[in-house]
């Protein structure tokens, strides 16, 4: 199920990292336009996550501009029963929101193919062909 109307669509998303140990859970904005899943430092740290100096950075082109972000690694993230181990996340500290965690982006949703049924207030994610 998705919130929102328009073109400000969140969906809800769990990340684990060190097992069941660390578990942070909720709504992430959708963005097709975002290459990295965003998360602000504290909810990395929620997460057991440090984000450190020596961390690779990457620069973000944002709707407020360009920022420079650090990229940690989370261990899993949950879209309802799909599972994704691994995933990169870019740190942003003004990606996140009242109502939202941060950006879900490509590395995350490219693996899929998306379906907005507005009727039933959902986004399908359905694994894409393999090439």
């Amino acid at each position: 199920p998705y919130a929102g109307r328009g073109r400000r669509l969140t969906v809800p998303v769990a990340f684990v990292h060190q097992g069941e140990k660390n578990v942070v859970e909720g709504q992430m904005l959708l963005d097709t336009g975002a290459t990295y899943t965003t998360l602000t430092k504290r909810t990395l740290a929620a997460l057991g996550i440090v984000v450190r100096e020596g961390d690779p950075v990457v620069r973000l082109h944002t709707a407020n501009g360009e920022r420079e972000a650090r990229i940690v690694l989370v261990d899993e993230v949950w879209l309802g029963d799909l599972h994704l181990k691994d995933v990169a996340i870019a740190t942003c500290e003004e990606c996140a929101g009242e109502d939202h965690l941060g950006l879900l982006g490509l590395n995350v949703t490219g693996g899929y193919n998306l379906f907005i049924d507005g009727d039933a207030e959902e986004v399908v994610f359905t694994p894409r062909a393999e090439h």
